[in-house]
């Protein structure tokens, strides 16, 4: 059964590979990554590969086996290339061309029950936090339940969290008044956006982040949604210390020159209630290009590095964004 991060796994670069969650979990189905059937231990090697008909995929690698029969025709793509090199929007129909799922009337029914969840949970925050004391510090919230692999369900937890000082709270009871007042206009074009980086503040500011829950459900090394992690600071320069560029990163990323489980994984740690990077350059291009992120989980913020919260801990941010200086900010 799906969940609401179904579709938003697109990346498949730790499907079926051994030592991640999703191997512990014990299932029958002969089909998994975008419906493909698996081959486990097979005759493609001693990991879950893929069969999309026309060609093999190697989770392991991130890659298909062999190149496009159909390279020739199209030139403008990789050999090895998924999906038509934008995964954000489209899944591999059978290693030869590329799908919207947008046309799966099972899909849209998805994206119109995170609807009703979202639109749900934001009412049950209104009124639980209106009419139901909370601890002294606290607040309620209503959320999905994630399940033991770190996924979002389509189930609701309703447990209380710390606040995070009057204007978030107060921020964050807007966002819910917005919810609830804009569910009727609900356009599948806009969800799809909201779960692929749109750079609308609204639809950045309604995403779902990690909770403690979901982060200790986490390996301790992987890849996760880069839109499920909170920035620590409320800047950053445009370069990396080998003198390339947030936007080198973005790009290399999208057209495939850049592995992205060859890039070094971003530090998270819970603080506070909400999981946040300690590498918000990484982070911000993972973001901008809508690939999942491999991550390592710290036990807790290096002394040296509480810096970075400064803007957070005053209230000059959320962690739902960052600016980089020198650039025009604006959405």
């Amino acid at each position: 059964a799906g969940g609401p991060g179904t579709y938003r796994c697109f990346f498949p670069g730790h499907h079926g590979k051994k030592g991640h969650a999703e191997k512990k979990r014990v299932s029958s189905s002969r089909y998994g990554f975008n419906g493909k059937e698996k081959d486990d231990d097979g005759e493609w090697g001693n990991s879950t590969a893929y069969d999309y008909g026309f060609r093999i995929y190697d989770p392991a690698i991130a890659r298909f086996l062999s190149t496009d029969p159909l390279t020739r025709s199209y030139p403008w793509y990789t050999p090895y290339q998924f999906a038509g090199n934008k995964p954000v929007r489209f899944v591999d129909l059978d290693g030869l061309e590329e799908y919207d799922p947008m046309q799966d009337p099972f899909y849209i029914a998805k994206l119109v029950t995170t609807t009703f969840f979202d639109v749900k949970h934001s009412a049950e925050n209104l009124i639980l936090n209106v009419f139901v004391p909370a601890d002294p510090g606290k607040k309620w919230q209503a959320s999905y339940k994630v399940d033991e692999n770190g996924n979002e369900i389509f189930e609701t937890e309703i447990r209380q969290v710390p606040k995070q000082g009057a204007l978030n709270d107060a921020l964050g009871t807007t966002l819910d008044v917005v919810n609830i007042a804009t569910a009727g206009k609900f356009d599948p074009s806009d969800a799809i956006l909201s779960k692929s980086g749109s750079k609308t503040q609204i639809t950045k500011s309604l995403r779902k982040f990690l909770d403690p829950t979901g982060f200790k459900k986490l390996p301790r090394e992987g890849t996760v949604d880069p839109s499920k992690i909170k920035f620590s600071q409320g800047s950053i320069s445009s370069k990396f210390r080998n003198g390339n560029s947030v936007d080198d990163l973005v790009s290399g990323l999208k057209n495939g020159t850049i592995d992205p489980l060859g890039v070094d994984p971003i530090r998270i740690v819970e603080r506070n209630g909400e999981v946040f990077t300690l590498d918000n350059r990484r982070l911000k291009a993972f973001q901008e290009a809508g690939v999942d992120i491999p991550f390592k989980k710290l036990d807790e913020v290096p002394e040296g590095e509480l810096f970075k919260f400064k803007d957070f801990d005053v209230g000059r941010t959320d962690g739902s964004n960052i600016k980089i200086r020198g650039q025009n900010n604006g959405d």
